[in-house]
């Protein structure tokens, strides 16, 4: 404490150098010292070592600081890398952040999108996404050694709670969706197809948040657009009939959300109601954003007054450029 107590002094004093020297001790004698490694941290930061700083940033981080104060220094020091080596060394610290309240999560786009390209498993579904047939890409999806693809917890929160701005990710995204609509189209039954749609949906889910998220801007061709109408039409009936605890399906809507937004099939209400835990907090978000946040505006959109008519012809396409709530109904 003597030595921390000091530190604090030195740096009150300017002297930088002389300070860090006393966090450096106070750590060596108790190396779960929070306040001195979040101390040490931030005068590392200020003294031009961005890659220390966010080595002392996460051990505070591993020592069970959630403050949002150290969060928000855990992610200035995570823009401020320029060596992805040292953005991997921090994806723990990441992973921590995405469970925290109170922070702008968006902020951690760039870092994860690095950390994600650099990966080896990415790199490779990249490849086939790049030049394979859609047939090698469901191949390599499925393989053992795309195992840990699917369910890496990184990429989940990064397509679930930012939006991403990355041509590699694009180009990914829409090679896999177009996969995925032709798997539950089909309702592809050859080893691991259905299955995957079912064991997998936080990974489609958290595509389909990303899609959204997007506003759908990915590009879409002819043949794309008959395959999803096959499967919109397949969803109705089921819907029409839907029994709780059907995986299959679910795996099935996520594919839908990544075209179109889910309020648009009428049925939806019902199965949403059954939608409790243990559902996961992915496809929780994804009810949330394309059902129940549209629910709430349409509650919404009869009390918000108009100050003027829209009534002229550019008022008017503006207007038809927003969202349709067609085919939802306000609950009784």
């Amino acid at each position: 404490e003597l030595h921390f107590t000091l530190a604090l002094a030195l740096h009150a004093q300017n002297t930088t150098v002389d300070a860090i020297d006393s966090l450096r001790e106070t750590l060596r004698l108790n190396p779960r010292h929070v306040s001195a490694a979040f101390s040490l941290s931030r005068l590392l930061a200020m003294s031009g070592k961005p890659g220390e700083a966010l080595e002392y940033s996460l051990s505070t981080l591993e020592l069970g600081a959630r403050e949002p104060e150290i969060l928000q220094h855990f992610i200035r020091m995570l823009g401020m890398q320029q060596d992805v080596r040292d953005l991997r060394k921090a994806r723990p610290g990441i992973e921590l952040c995405f469970d925290a309240a109170g922070i702008d999560l968006q902020q951690l786009s760039r870092p994860v999108t690095e950390i994600l390209k650099r990966e080896e498993s990415f790199e490779k579904i990249m490849s086939l996404a790049r030049h394979g047939t859609l047939q090698e890409l469901r191949s390599g999806i499925l393989s053992d050694r795309m195992a840990g693809f699917p369910g890496d917890r990184l990429l989940i929160h990064l397509l679930t709670w930012t939006l991403v701005c990355d041509p590699d990710f694009e180009v990914l995204l829409g090679r896999l969706r177009r996969l995925f609509l032709e798997m539950a189209r089909d309702r592809d039954d050859a080893p691991g197809g259905m299955r995957f749609l079912a064991d997998n949906g936080e990974l489609l889910a958290a595509i389909a948040c990303q899609c959204y998220s997007s506003e759908y801007c990915f590009s879409i061709d002819q043949e794309e657009s008959a395959s999803l109408d096959e499967l919109e039409s397949g969803l109705r009936d089921e819907l029409a009939d839907y029994r709780p605890g059907a995986g299959y399906l679910t795996g099935r809507l996520c594919v839908y959300g990544m075209y179109r937004p889910l309020y648009r099939l009428p049925g939806m209400k019902r199965l949403i109601e059954d939608a409790v835990p243990p559902v996961g907090k992915t496809l929780a978000h994804l009810f949330h954003i394309q059902w129940h946040g549209p629910q709430q505006e349409l509650q919404i959109r009869p009390r918000i007054p108009r100050i003027t008519a829209i009534d002229d012809r550019v008022s008017c396409k503006v207007r038809e450029m927003s969202v349709s709530y067609t085919n939802l109904t306000l609950p009784t």
